[in-house]
């Protein structure tokens, strides 16, 4: 079963929002498996069944959403993840929301999310993930 869900901009997506306790979403997502990116890195659950990553700050409070190709992410009324990048990226462009590319990864600070592709340029590159945060996040 797909889990679909919308980026609501700077806020989180409409099931998570930033903020949100860690103790919290695990009672309402259900099982996860935990980890650390790096030794020092803050705690993440990986939703797996959902296709959620979430990070959490030093509190606890729910600081940077992932979303992968198990979960259907949308922005208005634009499909964001497992599609071609250019043609996401111009249907975003359609609508006014543009980004600044870094490397494999497009930022779109103003409205609180990223792209993720190997290629961001490839017509037969698919995003690969979808981060949500607040616009004050550092990626």
């Amino acid at each position: 079963m797909t889990l679909t869900v919308t980026v609501l901009a700077g806020r989180g997506l409409d099931i998570v929002r930033v903020g949100e306790h860690r103790d919290e979403l695990r009672t309402r997502l259900g099982s996860c498996e935990s980890f650390h990116r790096t030794l020092d890195a803050p705690l993440s659950d990986h939703f797996e069944s959902q296709g959620l990553l979430l990070t959490y700050d030093s509190c606890g409070r729910l600081e940077l959403i992932e979303a992968v190709p198990r979960a259907e992410v949308w922005i208005e009324e634009v499909l964001l993840l497992e599609r071609s990048c250019p043609e996401v990226i111009a249907d975003l462009d359609d609508l006014g929301i543009t980004g600044v590319e870094h490397d494999a990864i497009l930022e779109f600070r103003a409205h609180g999310f990223s792209l993720y592709a190997t290629n961001l340029h490839d017509d037969d590159s698919e995003l690969e993930s979808v981060g949500v945060f607040t616009p004050d996040y550092c990626t």
